[in-house]
C-alpha cells in the first residue's frame, strides 16, 4: 500500500543499494544470513524499537501503554479518544484495531501512542522493546508473571518494569493499576507524578447497567470520588471498565475533556 518495494528471499544482494540503515526484527538470529551480509557490508545493526526511537520520538510526545495484560486493548482505547477529540494522533498497537484503518498511523500531532511490550527487542538487543520508547505518559496495567521463554520469574518481570520506572521524566506521568501487587510496587520506583486507577482509587469507574439488547455498557469514571463524566461504550465488564478508565485518565492528561470523552466513547 505505501509502494515499498519488497524483497523476496534473503542474501547480500538485497543490500546492494546501499541503505542508510539495517533494522533486524526479532525473529532473526545472529547467523542469520542477510544479518551477516549487513555486518559484513560494515552496517551497524539497529532493532526496530531502537529505530523508532531514534528517527521518530524525539520531536513527539510518547504516550507509553506498558503491562502484562490490556496493553493492546489500552493502547487502541487512548488512540481512538485523542483521534476522536481532533489531537491528531500518531500510534503504533501490536494487534489489529477495529475502529482505527489500521495498527499504525502517523498523525500530525505531538503525541503518539505506543504499545510498550516487555518482551525483549532483537539477538543484540535483549532488553525490553519499552525501554526505547521514551514514554512521557505510561500506563501500567498489571504486573504478573509471563514470558517464561526469557523470564526466570516474577521478580525477573518486575525488574524490566522497574527500569522502566527509572526512565520517566519528572514532569511525566505514570497511569497505574493501583490495586494490582506487582504494579503498585513497582510504581513506587516512579519518580513523577502518580495517578492510580481501579477499585477505590483516585479514578474509579462504575457500571452503571449493560444493555444487553446492543451489548453496551453504561459506565461512569470517578476523579476523587466526583464523576468525571459518564458514558456508553461497546466494550461490556469489569477489565474493560478499567482498561476504559486508564485510558480516560491518560487521554485528560494530554488535554481531552470531558464532552470529548462522551464524543469518543460514543
Amino acid at each position: 500500500r505505501a509502494e515499498i518495494p519488497v524483497f523476496e528471499g534473503f542474501g547480500d544482494s538485497n543490500l546492494a543499494w546501499e541503505p542508510d540503515m539495517v533494522v533486524v526484527g526479532k525473529v532473526c538470529s545472529k547467523d542469520h544470513e542477510e544479518v551477516l551480509a549487513a555486518q559484513a557490508r560494515g552496517y551497524e545493526l539497529e532493532s526496530f524499537p531502537s529505530a523508532l526511537g531514534k528517527l521518530l520520538l524525539p520531536e513527539r510526545r510518547p504516550l507509553v501503554v506498558s503491562g502484562t495484560h490490556g496493553k493492546t486493548t489500552t493502547s487502541t482505547l487512548v488512540a481512538w479518544l485523542l483521534q476522536a477529540s481532533q489531537a491528531e494522533p500518531s500510534w503504533l498497537i501490536g494487534g489489529v484495531p477495529e475502529n482505527l484503518p489500521r495498527a499504525s498511523h502517523l498523525g500530525k500531532g505531538k503525541g503518539i501512542v505506543l504499545e510498550g511490550d516487555e518482551y525483549d527487542t532483537a539477538f543484540f538487543d535483549k532488553q525490553p522493546k519499552f525501554l526505547h520508547y521514551r514514554p512521557n505518559t505510561c500506563i501500567l496495567t498489571s504486573v504478573e508473571f509471563d514470558h517464561a521463554d526469557i523470564y526466570r520469574d516474577l521478580d525477573h518481570v518486575k525488574e524490566s518494569f522497574r527500569k522502566l520506572m527509572g526512565i520517566l521524566p519528572t514532569d511525566g506521568l505514570l497511569v497505574v493499576r493501583g490495586d494490582d501487587e506487582g504494579a503498585a510496587e513497582v510504581a513506587t520506583l516512579a519518580g513523577c507524578e502518580v495517578w492510580r486507577y481501579g477499585p477505590g482509587q483516585a479514578w474509579d469507574g462504575r457500571i452503571e447497567g449493560v444493555d444487553t439488547a446492543t451489548g453496551t455498557m453504561q459506565f461512569t469514571v470517578l476523579r476523587d470520588g466526583r464523576a468525571l463524566g459518564t458514558f456508553s461504550s461497546c466494550m461490556v465488564g469489569e477489565h474493560n471498565l478499567y482498561n476504559q478508565v486508564a485510558a480516560a485518565a491518560a487521554a485528560t492528561r494530554s488535554g481531552v475533556t470531558p464532552e470529548q470523552l462522551a464524543t469518543g466513547f460514543a
